[in-house]
């Protein structure tokens, strides 16, 4: 049986199906989580009833947890600096990994050869302005918390 939609109509089709389910996917985690997530009761008293005989109680106190587990500057500081240093190391070994591709397939073209050599040189440059920078980073940070 032959396909009555066209390539261009079955592109969009195909296309608002994703961009839907995309949609689907960076809301869900908000339509399901609990509203005790974002919210702990912290007074257990009971709520309040409408009846005329119960007596006044304190309203019900609430408090937010923080997501982030400190509030301190320099924690934070040394978390985004460890995970930004992390991706750097991450991008350097795939860079590593890009050169060595491109020297191994190379086909004995010189100029395929030096580009590759050039990938691993800048790569190994990278990673000493990464460590470098880490070093300096960890010497500020512990120069900032000398207790700890």
């Amino acid at each position: 049986m032959p396909s009555t939609m066209t390539a261009d109509k079955k592109g969009t089709y195909h296309r608002l199906v994703l961009y839907a389910l995309g949609l689907l996917l960076m809301t869900l985690p908000f339509i399901t989580l609990p509203n005790e997530r974002f919210a702990l009761a912290t007074n257990d008293a009971p709520a309040p009833t409408n009846t005329p005989a119960a007596a006044p109680s304190a309203p019900r106190r609430t408090s937010l947890v923080n997501p982030l587990g400190t509030s301190d500057i320099k924690v934070l500081v040394g978390r985004a600096a460890n995970g930004f240093l992390g991706l750097s190391g991450s991008f350097a070994l795939l860079m590593f990994v890009y050169g060595s591709f491109t020297w191994i397939t190379s086909g004995g073209s010189a100029d395929k050869i030096a580009r590759g050599k050039k990938i691993f040189v800048w790569a190994v440059i990278g990673l000493i302005v990464i460590f470098g920078s880490y070093a300096f980073l960890s010497t500020f940070i512990n120069a900032l918390n000398p207790g700890a």
